[in-house]
């Protein structure tokens, strides 16, 4: 089932398989993050097994402090088995390497291209 929601500036579509594959833009904040997070709990719940995320951050800016937060959270659910996350802008690396930082599960991991993240949470 194919499914794209929009949050602003920001995306999040599912394919036939178990990857979500988010596009963030702009510069999110906490009610965006929230927005974000509830769709891809509920999303999450629909699927019987454990879930990949493939996080695009070509386009986003700055989030806010309470919106990394929310993100954090969102990404360390239980049903949720690996984070790809993948840009080649300055601000996305650092935001990754912020989130890959702070990560409890240890489960995320940052990349250049689409394609070796997408190889990553493959494997």
């Amino acid at each position: 089932m194919h499914q794209t929601l929009q949050f602003g500036e920001s995306s999040l579509t599912t394919g036939d398989d178990t990857i979500i594959h988010f596009t963030m833009g702009g510069k999110p904040d906490k009610e965006t993050a929230q927005q974000i997070s509830r769709a891809t709990l509920e999303l999450i719940d629909t699927y019987e097994e454990k879930v990949n995320f493939l996080v695009d951050l070509n386009k986003v800016g700055q989030p806010t402090s309470d919106a990394r937060k929310i993100f954090r959270d969102m990404h360390e659910h239980e049903k949720v088995n690996k984070t790809a996350i993948f840009g080649v802008h300055p601000v996305a690396k650092i935001i990754a390497s912020f989130v890959i930082l702070i990560s409890r599960k240890g489960n995320q991991r940052f990349f250049t291209s689409r394609e070796e993240a997408i190889a990553w949470l493959k494997s």
